[in-house]
């Protein structure tokens, strides 16, 4: 499943990349279609096609939980469905937020220099978050570890970034 995931997560972004980079060659080849060199115009897309995804697994769940499929009780404990349902509210407005900046990014950047900065992001702030929320790292060297680990990411996307010039 992870395999996949990380596919998926990989190209979710080359269709429309590509309809913004050719759009003014495919925009003349027809009459009909209409494309966009902006990364904003794609962003609802993206997140319509998320949320439809949300909604199937969702139906695959509730099925396989009508017909006793889902693993019992005695191994979990039960959920309150009920307070997950903020919770994944604000993770589905966070995402949607996230993306429209990597479109935004794809737009002004590039695929080639803005997925290498995007994919270390959240690598940054899951470590962050476990190391001062959780208490996950202990010691001043562990510390020093994380804190050189961030240094030489944000460094690599800074550089990431000014490596694209104007050079197209």
């Amino acid at each position: 499943m992870a395999l996949t995931s990380g596919c998926l997560y990989g190209i979710c972004m080359n269709f429309a990349q590509h309809l913004m980079t050719n759009y003014g060659r495919l925009t003349a080849e027809s009459d009909f279609y209409k494309f966009s060199p902006k990364g904003v115009d794609y962003v609802f897309s993206n997140n319509v096609g998320a949320m439809c995804m949300s909604f199937v697994v969702l139906v695959v769940y509730l099925v396989m939980q009508k017909f006793g499929l889902t693993p019992s009780e005695k191994y979990f404990e039960p959920v309150n469905h009920g307070k997950l349902l903020l919770p994944a509210f604000a993770a589905g407005a966070i995402g949607s937020m996230g993306s429209a900046a990597w479109f935004f990014a794809n737009q002004n950047l590039g695929l080639v220099v803005s997925f290498p900065i995007i994919a270390a992001g959240p690598g940054v702030v899951s470590s962050l978050w476990g190391a001062l929320v959780f208490k996950e790292v202990h010691g001043i060297k562990n510390f020093a570890i994380l804190g050189g680990a961030f240094i030489m990411v944000i460094m690599a996307a800074v550089f990431s970034s000014l490596a694209k010039g104007d050079k197209h």
